[in-house]
């Protein structure tokens, strides 16, 4: 028998290798401590695609990055959208004239196009320049490198034509007019010295839900009273009347209603908040008037009539002080095409015949020697749309009535019936009034609202004006 001793050795042996195999089939046990077992384990739950940190996580992240990709639908190797600005203009956040102004670019200055809006108004570029962050632009501003119906659609447009602000009806859903909000909060400010407005905005904008199928919002017009101009503010139903400034005639109010351009007493062009803060001169030719702001805001169009003649130039600049001015053509009243649009309405003639009649021309490459006759008549208002226009004209009677055409100038319609003078038309903003001078067959002058259909004519305020100068007192609208 052999001794334990040289038994024992291979008893343990045995049983190490027992106990090995066993820890091999067996699950691990807790070996690894507490405070690197989430280190080790992080991996495999991100990798894992049964983890339920995976089913939440990846979500988060898709939906944070989507607003930041608007031009996902690019091929990521395709390669970039180039344009040139073709005027100083305005780079806003969002696609509308009322967005955030992010700052301005200068004609010249190359861009990358990222996307267009719905409605093939507005363009999304690279801004700052060379930057990645997004910016809006008018389409009508970029001159781009291949044509806007093959650049990538982001969505529908916010805040431009295809909305109707306070619920009004918009004639084909457009509307050049911005929400009450961007009026001045300090309307009960002292305007002149013989006037304080003493309304806020809020009072103003209430006209905009007016009774009894009243026109809506309000009216900006100069009247002539005591051997001076001065331009006043009105509701569309003829209450609530107040003074904005004296020794100024032919408004024009920014698309952002923030601001309004009018002719100085001394002649020339200035700009000025609507509590008349921050007035500045952007012309001081004295010839200088009948202003009308480019859709963004950033452009005025002006005619410059020299002493003792009815003939004048259109011309367009930047609207600040000192900038360079571009000639349009040869005439008088101009009016700058609404939401986007770039061609100016005028009076004028070609080649000295065919006078007394409105002519267009692209406001960013005019030929002024070759304007574009669209129909008989003088004093053009675009509608909200830029799709028609209202204008004034003789009719079979030799009256001065208001007529209304396409913006080509087919379907001319008379719609007021006056025996004398019926004139210098604007739209309301929801395309269903027209608001127009008129004096009363003879009785004196007054303003007055009409349906775009010729009915429901009615009076809104007495507004004397100068006699020699009826045909160039604008009118304008507000919130």
């Amino acid at each position: 028998m052999k001794s334990i001793e040289a038994i024992l050795p291979k008893v343990l042996l045995s049983a190490i290798v027992a106990s090995f195999i066993l820890s091999g089939c067996a699950a691990q046990p807790p070996a690894v401590t507490p405070t690197t077992a989430p280190d080790t384990e992080t991996p495999t739950l991100v990798v894992t695609p049964t983890s339920t940190e995976i089913a939440t996580a990846a979500p988060t992240e898709t939906a944070t990055e989507l607003p930041r990709t608007p031009t996902s639908t690019l091929a990521p190797t395709a390669p970039p959208i180039t344009g040139t600005i073709k005027a100083n203009a305005n780079i806003r956040e969002r696609p509308s004239t009322t967005g955030k102004l992010l700052g301005t670019l200068s004609r010249g200055d190359a861009v990358n196009v990222l996307a267009r809006s719905a409605d093939k108004q507005w363009l999304e570029i690279n801004f700052p320049l060379n930057s990645t962050t997004p910016g809006w632009v008018l389409a009508s501003l970029v001159q781009t490198a291949t044509p806007i119906e093959s650049i990538p659609e982001i969505g529908a447009t916010e805040g431009t034509p295809s909305g109707t602000p306070s619920g009004e009806a918009t004639e084909n859903g457009t509307t050049t007019l911005t929400p009450t909000a961007t009026l001045t909060p300090t309307a009960t400010k002292s305007i002149t010295s013989t006037a304080t407005l003493t309304r806020t905005p809020t009072s103003i904008a209430a006209a905009t839900a007016p009774p009894s199928g009243a026109p809506p919002g309000s009216i900006i017009f100069d009247a002539f009273e005591n051997g001076q101009f001065k331009i006043n503010r009105v509701r569309a139903d003829g209450s609530g009347l107040v003074t904005l400034f004296t020794g100024a005639s032919e408004p024009a109010l920014s698309p952002s209603g923030s601001r309004i351009a009018y002719r100085m007493s001394s002649g020339g062009i200035a700009i000025a908040n609507l509590d008349g803060s921050n007035a500045v001169i952007i012309t001081n030719n004295s010839a200088a008037g009948y202003p009308s702001w480019s859709p963004d805001g950033s452009n005025i169009a002006f005619h410059i009539i020299p002493s003792g003649r009815l003939s004048g130039q259109i011309f367009w600049q930047n609207a600040f002080p000192g900038a360079s001015q571009t000639q349009v053509g040869l005439g008088v009243r101009p009016a700058w095409q609404p939401n986007a649009g770039q061609l100016i309405f005028f009076d004028g003639c070609k080649a000295n015949s065919n006078c007394d009649s409105l002519y267009t021309e692209p406001a960013f490459s005019p030929d002024p020697n070759n304007p574009t006759f669209v129909v008989r008549g003088t004093n053009a208002a675009w509608s909200p749309s830029g799709q028609q226009v209202a204008f004034q004209d003789y009719d079979a009677s030799g009256n001065v009535n208001v007529f209304i055409a396409n913006r080509d100038g087919s379907n001319k319609r008379q719609i007021t019936k006056g025996v004398h003078n019926d004139g210098v038309p604007i739209w309301s903003s929801n395309a269903q009034w027209i608001f127009y001078r008129s004096d009363q067959n003879g009785t004196g002058w007054a303003i007055y609202a009409v349906r775009t259909d010729g009915s429901g004519a009615r009076k809104v305020i007495d507004a004397a004006v100068n006699a020699d100068r009826w045909i160039y007192e604008k009118l304008a609208i507000a919130p």
